[in-house]
């Protein structure tokens, strides 16, 4: 999970997307497409921590996945009905 947060970091300093898109200097496919991706990624991070949930074996920190698991789940409904 952090090599998935490290590498995503990377892109967006690199890309700088957002600030792109912030000041206005993008199409709308650009923003579209930007919106697809963090859609995605919203998606299916709660997978990635019910994934870190089933492999842990220290209570404490399980609990923790868990409950973090439930939180992030079904917020890719608000980024999906932007796109609709």
């Amino acid at each position: 999970l952090l090599d998935a947060c490290r590498i995503w970091r990377e892109q967006l300093a690199e890309t700088h997307l957002l600030n792109k898109i912030l000041r206005g200097e993008s199409n709308r496919q650009v923003v579209q497409g930007w919106l697809l991706e963090t859609y995605h990624y919203i998606k299916h991070f709660p997978d990635a921590l019910l994934a870190a949930y089933n492999v842990c074996t220290q209570q404490r920190l399980k609990a923790l996945l868990y409950k973090y698991y439930q939180q992030e789940k079904g917020h890719e409904k608000f980024i999906e009905q932007t796109l609709i």
